[in-house]
């Protein structure tokens, strides 16, 4: 629980923009928690960050991150609408992000930080909607494409 508050304090003001939407999202569809098809959601939204650009770039882009989200949900049983929470995997994808952040040496944790998290979560939660759309094979190149995307930022003489 403390490394999750700790990741929180320590997002930048796009991943919070991401998972606030991730939120709303989950709200807006009458889930009880926010899963991980909500958050690769915000994270498309915040179309200048890594994370959007290394899924667009992969040839994910948010029609359909949104119309398998939909499936999985209607496909799965009814949530009760209520107090918006984060699922396991999305509190362990969080979690990932920050030692991610931590293991790149950046004290904060940005979009892509938070979907190399969800990469990690992936084979102990191979049944999450983020898992299901993104392969082994899209899981490497995802990898690759963050890593190439950041060294091109930070040549840049971007943050």
């Amino acid at each position: 629980m403390a490394a999750f508050r700790d990741m929180w304090s320590r997002l930048t003001d796009p991943s919070r923009h991401a998972l606030d939407l991730a939120q709303e999202r989950s709200k807006a569809t009458g889930a009880d928690c926010v899963d991980t098809e909500d958050v690769v959601v915000g994270l498309l939204a915040e179309r200048d960050g890594i994370a959007a650009l290394a899924l667009r770039n992969l040839g994910l882009g948010t029609e359909e991150a949104i119309a398998h989200a939909r499936g999985q949900r209607a496909a799965g049983e009814e949530r009760a609408a209520g107090t918006t929470r984060f699922s396991r995997p999305v509190k362990m994808a969080l979690e990932c992000a920050l030692q991610e952040a931590c293991f790149l040496g950046q004290q904060q944790v940005d979009t892509e930080h938070v979907l190399l998290g969800l990469l990690r979560t992936m084979s102990v939660f191979p049944d999450s909607a983020f898992a299901c759309v993104v392969g082994p094979d899209d899981q490497l190149r995802l990898r690759s494409e963050i890593h190439v995307l950041v060294v091109s930022r930070d040549l840049r003489g971007g943050a």
